[in-house]
């Protein structure tokens, strides 16, 4: 059974970004990629994730991907495997780096799994990617793939899309459990520059604000019947629900319906008139819900 898997997407047309950002970005946004396809020499950029689906990552590259490819700049996704000890393991991890050690410290044992469930995903990786090809490893779970697959001949960035502006016992071990890893990347890509571990040499950092589309379903407006229908649906509402549907488009322009309530902590509701103060955040023992 193949451990590696390629994600496909289809061709998004980047001209419906240029009202967005407007004609002088978009202009430069296209003499950028003009300058890159030489470069490249028709080399591969990979990016090499955990998922195909759900979480920030996978929303991210499931639109990104389509823009470059509407570039003419080669492109692919690729999903690697992990049994439920490494996924334990890396979710952990994740925790510590945002500053909640979730269980015994990281250890040898841990170290060994992971890099052990790693090293058979590169040599798979190895065989799909040509030297001189570009590898974007995304986040904790693919860390370990940066020294084999830089000894395969790949030019490996490593994107960190977690991480705190602080730091303390917790956050510096999960740290120094990735940065054996770390050494063969080229670069590094991180959300902020104080999610930057002191360790990282500084000439090899880049800072890349989360890239969230802006045609997500998350993005789109919304009638207030509508807001108030969802919410009411998901269960953050008291009242009776409006009407109309708790209705939103999704990406592919098809209709979505939400029909399921949440899972909501606390004792209440807000009615649909009470002034509420809300805190939008990852969750604090889990995955981000946007990279």
């Amino acid at each position: 059974m193949s451990l590696v898997h390629a994600v496909e997407v289809p061709r998004l047309p980047l001209s419906r970004l240029e009202p967005v950002i407007g004609g002088p970005r978009y202009a430069e946004l296209i003499g950028a990629a003009d300058r890159v396809r030489p470069v490249l020499a028709r080399r591969t950029i990979w990016n090499v994730n955990s998922t195909a689906a759900g979480g920030g990552v996978a929303e991210m590259l499931q639109v990104l991907v389509g823009y470059v490819q509407d570039l003419d700049i080669p492109i692919g996704w690729l999903v690697i495997t992990g049994d439920a000890g490494f996924f334990a393991i890396t979710k952990r991890l994740h925790n510590q780096i945002h500053g909640s050690l979730s269980g015994a410290p990281l250890g040898p044992a841990e170290a060994g799994h992971y890099a052990q469930m790693l090293a058979a995903n590169a040599v798979e990786l190895a065989a799909r990617i040509r030297p001189g090809d570009v590898v974007l490893l995304h986040d904790p779970q693919t860390a370990g793939l940066a020294a084999p697959l830089a000894r395969a001949g790949a030019r490996v960035v490593w994107r960190c899309h977690i991480g705190v502006d602080w730091e303390d016992e917790v956050t510096r071990a999960g740290w120094e459990f990735l940065r054996p890893h770390l050494a063969a990347a080229e670069a590094y890509v991180f959300s902020r520059r104080d999610y930057v571990p002191s360790w990282v040499p500084a000439d090899k950092v880049w800072i890349i604000p989360p890239s969230i589309d802006p045609f997500s379903p998350k993005n789109q407006p919304l009638a207030a019947d509508t807001v108030r229908a969802i919410l009411v649906q998901l269960g953050v509402l008291d009242g009776a629900a409006p009407t109309v549907p708790a209705t939103f488009l999704r990406r592919d322009g098809d209709v979505g319906t939400v029909s399921k309530p949440a899972v909501i902590i606390g004792e209440g509701r807000p009615g649909p008139d009470d002034p509420v103060l809300v805190q939008v955040g990852p969750d604090p023992v889990g995955y981000p819900a946007a990279g």
